[in-house]
This record gives C-alpha cells, sequence and structure tokens, in this order.
C-alpha cells in the first residue's frame, strides 16, 4: 500500500504518527515481493528495471539512462 503524505497539510503530523504506529508488511510479505522482483530481473534483464524503475520509482530509464560503474 502506498501511503502519500504531505508535510504542509495541517494533520500532517498526526497522519505521520499513524503511518509510524501501523502494521506494515510482515517479512514474510517483504521476502516474497523481492523474490518476485529478482526473478523478474533475472528473466527480463533491463527490461524488469525500466518497468521497475516507472512503477517504484516513476523514474523512466528509457529516457534517464541506465549506466552501471565498474
Amino acid at each position: 500500500m502506498t501511503y502519500r503524505l504531505d508535510a504542509r497539510d495541517a494533520g500532517f503530523s498526526a497522519a505521520f504518527d499513524a503511518f509510524l504506529g501501523s502494521k506494515r508488511e510482515t517479512s514474510e510479505d517483504v521476502d516474497a515481493a523481492a523474490a518476485e522482483i529478482i526473478a523478474d530481473v533475472r528473466a527480463r534483464g533491463d527490461a524488469a528495471l525500466i518497468a521497475l524503475s516507472r512503477t517504484f520509482d516513476d523514474v523512466d530509464l528509457e529516457t534517464v539512462g541506465i549506466r552501471v560503474s565498474a
């Protein structure tokens, strides 16, 4: 689940406190999500990185490019 908070909102402090106190993913949920991402990248390579970056980071790697340093 995605949470969007704006520090300029009047209720930000209470909303942020509620977010910090909320139950988020369990270890099993995180492990399963990470395994799925890794499998996708192994199977589809750069195409998966590009799609995942759009989904999770709102970054278009086809526009900005991908660079891996030595």
